[in-house]
């Protein structure tokens, strides 16, 4: 709750400079290339989508203060290198994803951001061998904050293509089965994107 307090604050504290500025909006749909850091196994194999809309308001000529709403997927899954030290794995984790971020629009279409990601969490599911273990440690959080960068390219005033990495800034569960020496998993996420701006 503190947290959506101190976003409530931001905002009040940078309204009096969006006010009368050039708002936009644009609808976004994609994938998300994603791993679980900590899990035991490697690469981004884990595909799912990343959809939803933004808001965005100009605070000077090139630079604006974003807003997202998204529903992002996001897990593991054992690769066929993997499988020689784990089971066949599959975990799927479908947030609610709010991201906020700066953004810089150079002349030449590009525009290049920053920022943070709040992320609801409501729905997990985790196999192995075909086998449900939903239910078993590690069970995640039920949300994760991330740190997040973003570039992309605007085609025509209308279009864009975005790419953006986010990482959890926190660990998002403990696995005490994990081999490596920290024992938490951490979303590490790479998402490719399409936009319509409005």
């Amino acid at each position: 709750m503190r947290y959506f307090l101190l976003l409530f604050l931001l905002v009040g504290l940078l309204a009096p400079r969006l006010h009368a500025q050039t708002f936009n909006a644009a609808i976004i749909g994609g994938i998300n290339l994603s791993q679980i850091d900590g899990d035991d196994m490697a690469g981004y194999d884990k595909v799912g989508w990343n959809a939803g809309v933004k808001a965005y308001a100009f605070l000077q000529e090139q630079l604006s203060l974003s807003f997202e709403l998204l529903y992002s997927e996001k897990g593991s899954r054992a690769s066929l290198i993997d499988r020689q030290f784990v089971p066949p794995t599959n975990i799927f984790m479908q947030y609610a994803e709010i991201p906020v971020l700066i953004h810089y629009h150079d002349r030449n279409g590009m525009v290049f951001g920053g920022g943070f990601s709040y992320n609801q969490l409501f729905d997990f599911q985790r196999t192995v061998n075909g086998v449900n273990t939903s239910q078993d440690d590690p069970v995640p959080n039920n949300s994760d904050w991330a740190i997040v960068g973003d570039l992309t390219f605007v085609i025509k005033d209308h279009f864009g293509i975005n790419g953006r990495m986010s990482y959890s800034l926190f660990p998002i569960a403990n696995d005490p089965n994990s081999n490596l020496q920290n024992q938490q998993w951490l979303n590490n996420v790479i998402s490719l994107r399409l936009m319509y701006i409005f």
